[in-house]
């Protein structure tokens, strides 16, 4: 990528990818015949670290042990193809096209958001069965019409305040599944 600025100016310019940002810097010399050199240097943001193309992002990805699919490194390789394919890469994709790239055995790791959000349904879990226990006690469980017709309004005190935090925090939970592993 060369620069055709005029010698002692500065200018910024992004390559086609968008990953990389360019900094040129044009040198002059003092005799006659000036010349202009062009330093590139890269400097990393924060898609280059985190973007889902990014080969740091995956190099970190694929260390935690998740497997690139063969959509994911075939753009990967789309918006790196001029970038020199690091060894590691390399591997993967070999791996991949081989058809010797597998998962590990087993239910994945729990993400943070996911851990964050059981640990705000079970914090909101005991509010909801002490308020459905008294409910039930001063003026018993039948709800108002808007709530009557609904899925998470059936059942003993315990399921419903189960079924209402899972609806509102923990979707890919069942309320059998929650209770289950609140107890434990």
């Amino acid at each position: 990528m060369a620069c055709r600025r005029q010698r002692g100016t500065y200018c910024c310019s992004l390559r086609p990818a968008g990953v990389w940002q360019t900094i040129c810097v044009h040198l002059v010399s003092g005799s006659d015949r000036s010349w202009t050199r062009c330093l590139m240097s890269k400097i990393q943001n924060v898609y280059d670290l985190f973007g889902p193309t990014s080969f740091s992002n995956w190099e970190r990805l694929i260390a935690d042990g998740k497997i690139p699919t063969k959509v994911e490194l075939a753009a990967i390789l789309e918006a790196n193809c001029e970038e020199p394919l690091p060894p590691w890469f390399l591997e993967t994709a070999v791996k991949s096209l081989r058809g010797e790239l597998r998962r590990k055995p087993g239910r994945p790791k729990e993400g943070a958001l996911l851990q964050i959000r059981f640990q705000i349904a079970k914090a909101k879990y005991p509010r909801y069965f002490e308020w459905l226990k008294k409910r039930k006690r001063v003026s018993g469980l039948n709800g108002w019409s808007a709530v009557r017709g609904k899925q998470w309004w059936q059942g003993p005190p315990h399921e419903r305040a189960a079924r209402i935090v899972t609806e509102r925090w923990v979707r890919q939970m069942g309320w059998r599944a929650f209770l289950n592993r609140i107890s434990s």
